[in-house]
């Protein structure tokens, strides 16, 4: 059994849902779908934060075409509308 295999089956087997944030750029995304990830965190508006990703960048990235992996949007911004732009901008799965 490869390592997709096995990751896929114990998420599916006993409900274990997996999240790696911190993407940047689409090739860690296709890496993760390929190894039955369930969710990757794109950062927005973290301050200092290494992975933190520009409005236009984090939307781009967010629209990449995946099989299985769904992005969701991870902050420690506070302010409701710049919250709700990047979202309706990005198309994201959630917000974390």
């Amino acid at each position: 059994m490869t390592g997709q295999s096995q990751t896929s089956h114990l998420s599916a087997a006993e409900g274990i849902e997996v999240k790696i944030c911190g993407a940047t750029a689409p090739s860690e995304l296709y890496m993760l779908d390929r190894a039955g990830v369930d969710y990757a965190g794109l950062w927005f508006h973290v301050p200092l934060g290494r992975y933190s990703l520009g409005r236009e960048r984090f939307a781009a990235l967010a629209r990449t075409p995946l099989h299985r992996l769904r992005c969701v949007g991870v902050t420690t911004e506070n302010d409701a509308d710049v919250i709700a732009t990047f979202l309706q901008e990005s198309g994201v799965a959630g917000i974390q």
